[in-house]
């Protein structure tokens, strides 16, 4: 799938933000963000969120009613298929995390794997 450059630019930038965050027990928080889509579940952090259409409780309003998985940075969003969007963050994963540190790398394969058996890719 070929996004326009705005929308590339701000998936790419929402799920870089899930990847650089981290916490006192999280060295990133994409493996979170994988684990709640294979659970069918939206997430959000401080300035970016991966929400589903048919995760009302952890999807803001303003989002509701759109169809598919929206990826949002700061006051950008965009909207794709849930197909496209799996799609995306497979793609996206494979070509930025494998040099950043707190990424266990055969533990993301395996998620990811797992997104596309759930998502039917």
């Amino acid at each position: 799938m070929v996004l326009a450059v705005e929308d590339s630019s701000v998936v790419h930038n929402c799920l870089l933000d899930f990847l650089q965050l981290t916490s006192a027990d999280r060295s990133t928080y994409l493996h979170y963000l994988l684990g709640s889509l294979e659970n069918k579940e939206g997430v959000a952090l401080e300035y970016s969120g991966v929400y589903l259409d048919g995760d009302l409780e952890n999807t803001p309003e303003i989002f509701q009613g759109r169809h598919g998985i929206t990826f949002s940075f700061m006051d950008d969003a965009v909207t794709v298929t849930a197909r496209e969007g799996v799609a995306l963050i497979i793609d996206w994963c494979r070509k930025n995390s494998c040099e950043h540190a707190g990424i266990d790398w055969e533990e993301l394969l395996s998620s990811c794997a797992r997104l596309e058996e759930v998502y039917g890719l």
